[in-house]
């Protein structure tokens, strides 16, 4: 799970308000594992609100919208709401078939990670490397092209260690402040929602981030 690493100033008073993020990857993800997590629109709210509070109280106040504390993010509910999504909604690839999704390997810690790696491609790498010396180098373009796949998945894996293993719990009892403030007005607080109490994470992973997500795809290629 990412998060903010640095509070994000807000106009340009003193508050600052910190949100999650979702970040879905299959990078050594154990079931048991929960995280941080928010849609962007209560973020958002949370920000619009904040400004109206501090609007004439200048003062130094920092809000961390999220749901570890309140509402954390189970991985288990990613990896099931996009094996089920993509089960009743699969892709269909360039010669027109639909993709067959199957159940992500879970692995839950990083020697169970390394270990499956290095078993199923750095091993091959290696194998591939030694007959592409036997063979004066005929397979150079196919042993480069996998190296270079093999060693950004690895420097991924470097990267997100720290938060895909992290038991890390964030405060949000400014927020709360915030929310209590918001609900004395019922107009306010039905359009300015941020509470992540409210959220179903199964419902929202498979009828509303997803199919948001395939609708405006973010896709890296490797």
């Amino acid at each position: 799970m990412s998060q903010c690493k640095r509070p994000v100033d807000v106009g340009k008073g003193p508050v600052r308000v910190c949100g999650g993020a979702v970040n879905w990857r299959r990078l050594g993800l154990g079931f048991r594992f929960c995280g941080m997590g928010i849609p962007a629109d209560m973020v958002v709210n949370a920000m619009i609100a904040a400004m109206a509070a501090h609007a004439n109280q200048p003062c130094e106040t920092i809000y961390h919208v999220g749901s570890s504390v309140s509402n954390p993010v189970k991985y288990k509910s990613i990896q099931e709401s996009g094996y089920n999504y993509f089960s009743k909604h699969p892709w269909i690839n360039k010669d027109g078939k639909p993709v067959i999704v199957g159940k992500i390997k879970v692995l839950n810690s990083m020697d169970s990670f390394q270990r499956y790696f290095a078993l199923r491609y750095v091993l091959p790498l290696q194998g591939l490397q030694v007959v592409n010396s036997a063979l004066c180098h005929a397979f150079n373009g196919t042993y480069t092209d996998l190296k270079r796949k093999i060693s950004f998945v690895l420097r991924l894996v470097e990267l997100y260690k720290p938060y895909l293993f992290s038991k890390s719990f964030y405060d949000d009892i400014n927020t709360e402040k915030l929310r209590q403030l918001v609900r004395q007005n019922e107009v306010e607080a039905n359009v300015f929602y941020f509470d992540p109490k409210t959220i179903k994470w199964d419902d929202y992973f498979e009828h509303i981030h997803i199919p948001g997500a395939v609708k405006h795809p973010l896709i890296w290629m490797i």
